[in-house]
């Protein structure tokens, strides 16, 4: 098993979208990461202008379930919190009638996804 705790936010997330290509192939093409970061100020005012939004979750499941519109998933490091503009946005997407969750680690990351796929 590897040491959670040793890896980044961006190692987290490859585990995750990896476990799902494999495991959910009929379903690949719909789960899809948000890019949010961009390298300086203005490659974000241009991405600002063509729509990016600041604090939208790492990952989006692009399939309705149990009711929701779609699963928004978050990917923080061992330790760490979604931060205001994260929250703020994942607040305006369950508004909006979508299944947000955050996760600091890609082991509870797939099952937040698995839970969600078996609504």
């Amino acid at each position: 098993m590897k040491d959670l705790k040793a890896m980044n936010e961006g190692q987290h997330q490859k585990e995750v979208v990896m476990w799902f290509w494999n495991t959910h192939k009929d379903l690949r093409g719909l789960l899809y990461h948000n890019y949010s970061n961009p390298k300086n100020k203005i490659d974000g005012a241009m991405l600002v202008g063509l729509g990016l939004i600041k604090g939208n979750p790492d990952l989006t499941l692009a399939i309705p379930k149990g009711g929701f519109g779609a699963l928004y998933l978050e990917l923080k490091k061992v330790g760490e919190k979604p931060r205001p503009e994260q929250l703020i946005q994942m607040s305006k997407l369950a508004a909006a009638g979508n299944c947000v969750q955050w996760s600091d680690n890609y082991i509870e990351a797939i099952v937040i996804i698995e839970n969600y796929l078996s609504l």
